[in-house]
């Protein structure tokens, strides 16, 4: 692999304002799927259904979450709602300092 930095895919690219500032052309060998949200999981809390619901349809729109990023979106929204739950807690101890 080339040094520097890795390629970003094209669709990365096009939101930050596009070639101009790579001074590349698009990957023609790139996967490109389809940008449709992936069915939310059924076991995710309140809080983390209703960040799901309110971002899925934005990065679908976007053109960023396709149904590839299943796993990582859903770590995300979990991860969301831990934060929330910890942050609203308003407890003196921290969540990464255990019991």
């Amino acid at each position: 692999m080339k040094p520097g930095p890795r390629p970003q895919p094209s669709k990365v690219i096009d939101l930050k304002g596009g070639r101009k500032h790579t001074h590349r052309e698009g990957n023609k060998n790139e996967p490109t799927p389809e940008a449709k949200a992936p069915p939310m999981p059924k076991d995710l809390d309140a809080v983390a259904q209703t960040e799901w619901k309110r971002m899925a349809p934005i990065l679908e729109r976007l053109g960023v979450l396709t149904e590839i990023d299943h796993g990582m979106f859903e770590a995300m929204c979990i991860s969301y709602a831990e934060w929330i739950k910890y942050t609203k807690n308003g407890s003196e101890k921290s969540y990464c300092q255990g019991t």
